[in-house]
């Protein structure tokens, strides 16, 4: 019914590589699971100023993590930002 109560987020409406910059919602611990049902990639840039820094995605390595067509991402918040990594 909402993002507020949600642990997995299914991707589907992509028409061309999209990219996302962060995601509200974040509480210390909160786990989400985002998977891409779509042809095309999604691409999570590490620390962008795109998105508010509550919001914002921070990569092992610093990086952009790019989640392909029928792959998923793990995302933890942090307590500051959501810490991903590709499963």
């Amino acid at each position: 019914t909402g993002l507020s109560g949600a642990s997995m987020i299914g991707l589907t409406d992509a028409t061309a590589n999209r990219t996302i910059t962060g995601l509200t919602g974040g509480a210390e611990g909160r786990v989400m699971l985002i998977c891409n049902r779509t042809s095309f990639s999604y691409l999570f840039p590490s620390e962008s100023a795109s998105s508010v820094a509550a919001n914002r995605f921070r990569t092992g390595n610093s990086a952009t993590v790019t989640m392909r067509t029928n792959g998923s991402i793990l995302a933890m918040y942090t307590g500051t930002r959501w810490f991903i990594n590709s499963v």
